[in-house]
């Protein structure tokens, strides 16, 4: 059996610090936002390329 020490941060009057968890969690969703931002911004360019490449579009702006 494993034993998982959990530190919890208190503020001064010995409760959860609420309004450091609330920090925390928006600096993590901010970062997992931007992660999702990116992968969409990727998937649609590359299904952007894909359909230009079908329709030979880019093959006819480079010759």
């Amino acid at each position: 059996m494993q034993n998982y020490y959990v530190d919890i941060k208190l503020d001064k009057h010995d409760n959860i610090d609420t309004d450091y968890y609330i920090g925390q969690a928006h600096t993590l969703r901010g970062e997992a936002l931007a992660e999702l931002g990116t992968s969409i911004s990727s998937w649609f360019k590359n299904l952007k390329a894909k359909m230009f490449a079908r329709q030979g579009f880019i093959h006819q702006a480079s010759v």
